[in-house]
């Protein structure tokens, strides 16, 4: 039904074809949300079940005000703000003033060079920055989580094998070979790679220097841990190695409701309590004064880390420093929780932003490496 012959239509019926439309269209959608549910969550399947319905129910809720409002406010202006409100401010109930990113339109076209062409002079009014360094520059290594996080009787190994796992990774790499061809080499791992607080396991971060020649720059996705007096406060963190040491850090900024940090109002529900930090720690958002949110790799080079959802949910603010340098968005991510087509959406979403700030990104997650 074309949306003219919808706009005729009397209300209860334009909201019908709306409820009917977002019934279709996020059954399919949230399908990643019920697997993840059944799969990865302490949930029971009725709980799994009740809430993935109550998503759905909430969605075509939504849908139905957006078919209603075409009579009045035409189809243009009444997509737009239901894309706008759903982006920014859908999620209202979890007690946070943000939206559900995932259902852009745009997303589906960002797979095509062309689509990104146009989406950067219409939207940014600008061409995307390319890569302006010289030749032996920099020359970029992914380091894929391929060693079992449990070892033959289902117990989780530990930090010190995991270490050593990591150490005769790096050592394949082979990089003694590559140092003198390049002025820097960077080598990247997923959030998470080390789901370790590296920060009290220091002693790993000399054993892979020695794997590593000086101009090697080891970017690793781990954790955090900070001792206060009166509590103990966990990051998700991006760490930038070099010579053996711990150079710099980014803490993650943005923890995602329920798996990372309960939101404030849920607390007072068990069910909600347990469903994923049952046991757990709750983690910190790196929004203070600790780490840094650019890692000057070079003079004139600055990489940009963004862990899963920061780059979603959270806006990054340009140094003056940084204005004219060579800037790379690195996008570090866990999605080895979701199903493979929502694995393509925040691949496809995180070039969309990569446009909106103008600048090339390297989406790193625990399948591959794309630069």
């Amino acid at each position: 039904m074309s949306r003219e012959k919808i706009s005729k239509l009397p209300s209860f019926k334009r909201c019908y074809h709306g409820a009917l439309w977002g019934l279709v269209v996020f059954l399919i959608h949230f399908i990643w949300l019920y697997e993840l549910l059944v799969s990865k969550s302490n949930a029971t399947f009725l709980q799994a079940t009740l809430i993935y319905f109550f998503v759905i129910f909430y969605a075509f809720i939504l849908s139905s005000l957006w078919f209603l409002i075409f009579r009045w406010f035409g189809f243009i202006i009444s997509t737009i703000f239901f894309y706008f409100f759903l982006q920014n401010y859908s999620l209202w109930f979890l007690g946070r003033v943000e939206g559900y990113p995932f259902l852009n339109p745009f997303i589906p076209l960002a797979k095509y060079k062309w689509f990104l062409y146009l989406y950067s002079l219409i939207f940014c009014f600008s061409l995307p920055q390319q890569y302006n360094f010289k030749k032996n520059d920099f020359k970029f290594f992914y380091l894929k989580p391929t060693f079992n996080s449990f070892d033959k009787k289902g117990k989780k190994i530990s930090a010190s094998i995991l270490g050593q796992n990591i150490y005769h990774e790096l050592c394949k790499l082979d990089l003694e070979k590559y140092s003198s061809e390049c002025k820097n080499l960077i080598i990247v791992s997923p959030e998470t790679f080390y789901p370790f607080c590296l920060n009290k396991n220091l002693e790993h971060v000399k054993l892979w220097g020695c794997a590593l020649p000086d101009n090697a720059h080891f970017l690793l996705g781990s954790q955090r841990i900070v001792l206060e007096c009166d509590s103990t406060k966990i990051f998700q963190t991006v760490y930038w190695l070099n010579k053996g040491r711990i150079k710099n850090f980014y803490d993650k900024k943005h923890c995602v409701p329920f798996t990372e940090k309960l939101p404030s109002r849920w607390k007072y529900f068990k069910w909600a309590c347990n469903m994923f930090l049952k046991e757990k720690g709750e983690f910190d958002s790196g929004c203070d004064k600790e780490g840094v949110d650019f890692f000057e790799i070079s003079d004139d080079m600055v990489i940009i880390p963004q862990i899963c959802s920061d780059i979603f949910f959270t806006k990054i603010v340009f140094e003056k420093n940084y204005k004219f340098k060579n800037k790379i968005l690195c996008f570090f991510v866990n999605d080895s929780w979701f199903l493979g087509y929502f694995k393509k959406i925040m691949e496809n979403l995180g070039q969309i932003k990569s446009i909106e700030y103008g600048i090339p990104l390297i989406y790193i997650s625990h399948e591959k490496c794309i630069l």
